[in-house]
Formats: structure tokens, sequence, C-alpha cells
């Protein structure tokens, strides 16, 4: 603001950079990641000779931020979606091809509101260029991965959920190590995955493994996994695997219907 005044897009940037550093902190910061994204954007739009290429990437950032801000917040698709195309043209016109983060979070709004198909197909557009530009070991490559997993599961495709989902845990043990919250994550969902091919006793096993890795970084409790489990990655019987895992490690009685019967699985297993 000293240097370069409140005009300038090098105020712009620091807006855009603040504003998505508000955002990474936690949903209760949306509001203030939208004010300061959308502050950046009236600058953008005075600039009256047009945004020199160096600048691109700070309006990437700032449609992305946006259109993540507006999810939080509740605003409709339609102006999440209107965001990431624009920073899809940008993307476009400054390096001739579509930029991933981008087909991405189009893919979690196809997906949000039913369209899995297309969601999906997104999903695989952009882990084909991630795999182009950095290669397999990529950290996006493993989240893609368990995206795609999920997506097929929604879709029906329950033993392709559960091959690519194992691509993913694989990926995941070998990009994070097996103590890493990604690799707590993918065996979630490989549990999921599990349960809806009728492996009940591999699914309690997966949770279990799941749960101990989750649990362990930082101590938290069974209530925080539980969350942790549920909102992440999509893991639709997550928090019955939660429920089991924590009604094993307090040595609760073992109740009756299915969670009984997934207990004395994993018990005797």
């Amino acid at each position: 603001e000293a240097s370069y005044g409140t005009a300038s897009l090098e105020y712009a940037v620091a807006l855009v950079n603040l504003g998505n550093a508000y955002g990474s902190v936690g949903p209760g910061n949306a509001e203030s990641q939208k004010q300061l994204l959308e502050s950046a954007m009236a600058i953008v739009e005075h600039q009256s000779n047009g945004i020199p290429f160096e600048y691109f990437p700070m309006l990437q950032k700032m449609f992305q931020g946006l259109a993540h801000a507006l999810h939080i917040l509740g605003a409709d698709s339609e102006v999440q979606i209107d965001m990431l195309l624009h920073c899809q043209r940008i993307s476009e016109e400054a390096y001739g091809q579509t930029d991933p983060q981008s087909m991405v979070m189009l893919g979690d709004i196809y997906v949000r509101i039913g369209m899995l198909q297309y969601g999906r197909d997104l999903y695989l557009q952009a882990l084909d260029i991630y795999v182009a530009l950095y290669g397999p070991d990529y950290p996006q490559v493993v989240f893609l991965l368990m995206k795609i997993g999920v997506a097929h599961g929604k879709l029906g495709d329950f033993m392709q959920k559960r091959t690519i989902l194992e691509e993913a845990l694989r990926r995941a043990l070998h990009v994070f190590g097996s103590e890493h919250t990604e690799v707590g994550l993918a065996l979630a969902n490989l549990g999921s995955a599990s349960m809806d091919v009728g492996r009940r006793a591999d699914a309690v096993c997966f949770w279990w493994r799941a749960y101990c890795i989750l649990k362990g970084e930082e101590d938290r409790d069974a209530v925080t996994v539980g969350e942790l489990l549920d909102e992440a990655r999509d893991c639709e019987k997550a928090a019955l695997g939660t429920w089991l895992l924590h009604s094993a490690l307090c040595e609760k009685p073992m109740k009756a219907g299915l969670g009984g019967q997934l207990l004395r699985a994993a018990l005797a297993g």
C-alpha cells in the first residue's frame, strides 16, 4: 500500500494472498476471504490498460479463492461455476492448457449438485494433466484418485470404486508414509468400498487402521476423528466405522445388529 497505492495490481496481489490465507485457516473466515478477494477484483476491473501476463497467476488464485469462499457461504452453484470458468479461460489464454485445479473444483461442484458422471470425467481429465506435468507421485494425484473412486461408487460401480481406492492407498503410502492423515483417509474410503461389495471384515480392518492413524495425529478424540472422516473425503459409511472402533477401544458391550456383527468379525479375525 505504501509503495504502490491501493489501486495498483501489486496491492491486488497482496489482497489475494491475504484473502486466500484467511480461507486456508478454516471455513469461519470465508466472509473475510470473500471481501478481500472482491476488493482485489474491483482493482482488476479498473485497469484500463489490461492485465500484464505476469499477473495471470494472481487472477487464477483470485477466482479459485472466490469460488471456494462462495461455496462455504452457500452461494448458488452457478456463481461458483462462473468464477472457475473465468479461471479456465485465463489459463487457456496464458498457457494454452486447462488449469487442473480449477477443473477439480468444477468437478466437486458438479458432484455436489448430482451431475456425477460429468464431475468424475473432470476429475479424470485433471488427473491426466497432473500426471503429465508432475508424474504419478504428485500428491494431488492421490487426492484425485480418492475423489474418482468415491464418484464411481456414487454412480453404482462399486468394484471400480474399490479398485481405484486400492490404487489411491498404494500411492498414498508411497508418497506420504504409513502414518500420514491422507493414508488414514484412503483407508477409511477403502473401508466404505469394502462394505459396498459385502466384504465386511475387510471394512472393519481398514477402518481400524484408519482410526489408529487419525487418532494418533495430534491425539484426536473419537468425535474429532469421526468429523474428519465424514467431511474430508466423502466417506459415506465412515461414521459407522468410527462408532465401531470407538466402541472397541472403550470396551463397550457389543450391540445387536450390523454393528455387533462387524465388531465380532473384527475380534475374530
